[in-house]
């Protein structure tokens, strides 16, 4: 339920599919890094939103 709710909220920011991205890093502040192979890559520049699951 909260993932359609999400994915509802995302829809009517209109946010776009980015296709081609292999890999994401993420590094924290403590020195660690989360790794996403094949993400699922969504933005809205219009609303300065960026999602990224996988």
């Amino acid at each position: 339920a909260d993932d359609k709710k999400l994915q509802f909220s995302l829809k009517k920011l209109g946010v776009n599919n980015i296709s081609g991205i292999e890999e994401v890093n993420m590094f924290t502040n403590q020195g660690t890094v989360i790794h996403f192979n094949n993400p699922k890559v969504q933005a809205s520049l219009a609303a300065n939103t960026f999602t990224i699951t996988g």
